[in-house]
């Protein structure tokens, strides 16, 4: 009896998966891009993409929150309801926000990863992962300098971003 060892095959397999999957995603942004009538628009399809074809927990685009310093205010969702909520909330948490990753990238104008929540203390986001997210990115939306807001992502697996 022969065995072979087929897991760096598996894995493999399962990286080409992921990687079609998220050209599949950039492709329908960039048709919303196309297609969009209105900044709404363009920022709910996008989200709506993300999760639907990415198959991310939540995705959501957020504005620095002029009346609460270091808070962010979402102009567009989609995804899970429940996460969006508890993280709405949390976004004008004190405690969250000394790591929270929408306002150090809105303030350091810097992508922002943690590819394992609760793995070290600035990851330390019970409530998220206790909803199924395992990864978060916040991406911050600029042009010629200006900051626009942020893209955050939410995955429901480790190590995603």
């Amino acid at each position: 009896m022969v065995l072979t060892d087929i897991s760096d095959q598996v894995l493999r397999e399962a990286q080409v998966k992921h990687l079609n999957r998220v050209l599949r995603t950039i492709s329908a942004c960039n048709e919303d891009l196309v297609r969009a009538r209105s900044e709404a628009d363009l920022l709910g399809d996008i989200c709506r993409d993300i999760v639907e074809i990415g198959s991310y927990l939540l995705a959501w685009v957020a504005e620095a929150d002029p009346t609460f310093p270091g808070a962010s205010t979402p102009i567009a969702w989609a995804g899970d309801e429940t996460s969006y909520l508890v993280h709405a909330r949390l976004d004008h948490d004190p405690d969250h926000l000394r790591y929270c990753l929408v306002s150090a990238a809105l303030g350091s104008q810097r992508s922002q990863v943690c590819n394992r929540l609760n793995a070290t203390p600035e990851c330390a986001f019970g409530e998220l992962s206790e909803l199924g997210a395992q990864s978060v990115l916040s991406l911050p939306l600029q042009n010629d300098g200006r900051l626009y807001g942020a893209l955050t992502i939410f995955s429901t697996q480790s190590d995603a971003f």
